[in-house]
C-alpha cells in the first residue's frame, strides 16, 4: 500500500510541475506580447525615459525590496514636514511676541495683535476645510442635534 501512494504522489507532483512550468511560459509570452503592444502607444522619447527609469529601479530599489524603501521615504517626508511645521510655528510665535512687545504703549493694539495671529489661522483653516472638504463640515453639523 505504501509504495502505491508514493508512486501516485510522485506522478501527481511531476504532472503538476509540468503544468506550472507550461503556465509560466504562457504568462511570459503574454507579457512580451503586452509589452510590444504598449510600445506602439509610446513615443521614442517616452520609451527611452521609461527604459532609464526601469534600469535605475532594477539596479537599486528592486534588489533591496520595495516595501522598506517606501516606508523609509514616508518616514523621511513625515519628519521633514514635522520639522517645517515646528519651524513655522516658532517663527509665528516669535513674530507674535515681537509685535506684542512693540505695542507696549497701546493696550488695545496689544490685545488686537495678540489675538490677530490665532484668529487669522483659525479663519484660514476653516476656509481651507470649507473649500477642500466641505463634507467634513456637513458631518459635524449632522451630529449636532440642535440643527
Amino acid at each position: 500500500m505504501y509504495g502505491q501512494y508514493k508512486e501516485d504522489l510522485e506522478a501527481y507532483a511531476k504532472a503538476e510541475a509540468r503544468r506550472l512550468k507550461a503556465l509560466q511560459k504562457l504568462r511570459k509570452k503574454e507579457e512580451t506580447i503586452r509589452k510590444k503592444e504598449l510600445k506602439t502607444y509610446r513615443s521614442a522619447s517616452q520609451r527611452r525615459i521609461a527604459g532609464y527609469f526601469t534600469a535605475f529601479w532594477q539596479h537599486t530599489f528592486a534588489k533591496l525590496g520595495e516595501d522598506w524603501v517606501f516606508l523609509a521615504v514616508l518616514g523621511i517626508l513625515t519628519s521633514l514636514i514635522s520639522f517645517g511645521m515646528d519651524y513655522a510655528i516658532a517663527i509665528c510665535l516669535r513674530t507674535r511676541i515681537w509685535l506684542y512687545r512693540d505695542l507696549a504703549r497701546h493696550p488695545v493694539l496689544q490685545y488686537m495683535a495678540w489675538i490677530a495671529f490665532p484668529l487669522t489661522l483659525i479663519l484660514f483653516s476653516s476656509g481651507f476645510v470649507h473649500i477642500i472638504a466641505p463634507q467634513a463640515i456637513d458631518a459635524s453639523q449632522q451630529n449636532n442635534p440642535a440643527h
